[in-house]
């Protein structure tokens, strides 16, 4: 985001005062003294969510001309809009003369009707848009609604799509043609400050980029709580990288809970009221919008909770199969949770490409991290781990046992992030 601000910044500078002025006008940014260094500052205060948009006024001389740099405009609409998401805020704006207001969402189909999935429910997307634009279920798109007869809203505009122009995507790869090539990128979640949970992973059952990676879970095994130590160390360390939280059939509290902390990912959500119809569709959206990052070169994470009992095992094991590390550097990775009562739960296993297993005696026994290290694994772990690493792991897996594996890797962090606080 700072990249993308510096790059208005600039392009901004190398404007003339008329033109500043023009953009200014365009995006209601406060204009101040009116000098080019002040009007340069307002329209990144705007960009950055710092100020709101000013209202129209139908005071003072018209200007001379409506013409601006529509191309800067629609990136400094799009970088407040991606700001204030990101902070799970609204989008402040200020409707103008014609009622229409700033929305973003990812698009759905439902029925063979077009929708766009936003904060404030669902809006219609007419077919001339999919048209022009050639767009694709998971796109995210931001633009402008407005207000039709009877009360209800609609897309009238689009200003960008999966954060770029419109026009920039009319040659963009498809999904399907993208080369799969064994997950070799590995992901260290225990840099971040996940504490043990994500040590013992690493160790036993080691990350890449691409990977399918099942959370095998009986009831009450803490399979919630490990995917969030999972999340807030990829939102650390792997901040580039796109996360996708999905939560089907939850309960609202952890919903809730979710959306509070996680405001930079796109959280897709269903409580257990809802019906098992709406999580499937909610989570196809969800994994065609991990598509479309991957499509453009991207690294997309889906964490998903509660995939099997929303679209059952056959369903599940269709979206598992999007994981992907392509041969062109993009990625979609998928962490999904698998009660240990699913149906036919060796043979979904034995798709994953990784598998933590948590278990349920070290959980009745309060041992947390209830993780069974030894029945952990990852396929090619030799490709990920460095010899050192792998010598260490089967040495434990053969002398200790999970719970003691599980006091030692404790003991070992405490040590080291005590080590690190006092070296500052």
């Amino acid at each position: 985001m700072d990249k993308r601000l510096r790059e208005i910044e600039s392009r901004l500078d190398d404007m003339t005062i008329y033109e500043v002025r023009q953009v200014a006008r365009e995006v209601r940014a406060h204009s101040g003294s009116g000098q080019k260094g002040t009007l340069i500052k307002s329209i990144l205060r705007l960009a950055k969510g710092e100020d709101d948009p000013k209202p129209i006024s139908s005071r003072g001389a018209p200007p001379k001309s409506v013409k601006f740099d529509e191309a800067l405009v629609a990136e400094i609409r799009a970088v407040r809009r991606d700001i204030l998401l990101g902070d799970g805020r609204e989008v402040m704006t200020v409707e103008d003369r014609s009622g229409e207001r700033e929305v973003c969402g990812l698009l759905g189909n439902t029925d063979g009707a077009y929708n766009l999935i936003t904060f404030e429910g669902e809006l219609p997307v007419a077919s001339a848009y999919i048209t022009r634009y050639s767009l694709r279920v998971g796109d995210k798109i931001a633009g402008k609604a407005k207000a039709l007869e009877g009360g209800s809203k609609a897309l009238v505009s689009i200003d960008t799509i999966n954060g770029v122009q419109p026009l920039s995507l009319k040659n963009r790869k498809n999904f399907s043609d993208l080369a799969p090539v064994y997950p070799d990128r590995r992901i260290i979640l225990s840099q971040g400050a996940g504490g043990a949970e994500n040590a013992v992973i690493d160790m036993f059952a080691p990350l890449a980029f691409g990977q399918r990676v099942l959370i095998s879970s009986p009831a009450y095994g803490g399979k919630t709580t490990l995917i969030k130590k999972i999340a807030s160390s990829l939102t650390e360390i792997y901040p580039q990288t796109k996360l996708i939280i999905l939560l089907l059939c939850g309960k609202p509290e952890e919903i809730a809970d979710f959306k509070r902390t996680f405001r930079g990912a796109e959280i897709l959500s269903t409580d257990f009221a809802q019906s098992g119809q709406d999580g499937a569709e909610l989570a196809q959206v969800g994994f065609e919008y991990a598509k479309r990052v991957a499509e453009l070169g991207g690294d997309a994470v889906v964490l998903a909770e509660g995939l099997f009992e929303a679209c059952g095992t056959d369903g599940a094991k269709k979206l598992l199969r999007c994981a992907i590390n392509a041969e062109t550097g993009a990625s979609l990775t998928v962490f999904a949770t698998l009660p240990e009562t699913c149906e036919n739960y060796d043979g979904i296993v034995a798709t994953a490409s990784s598998v933590i297993k948590l278990s349920g005696e070290l959980a009745s026994k309060r041992v947390f991290p209830a993780i069974d290290a030894k029945s952990s694994y990852s396929g090619r772990e030799e490709q990920l781990l460095t010899e050192k690493e792998l010598k260490l792991t089967a040495d434990m897996r053969r002398e200790y046992s999970s719970e003691e594996i599980i006091k030692i890797i404790q003991s070992n962090e405490a040590g080291r992030i005590s080590e690190k606080n006092k070296n500052g």
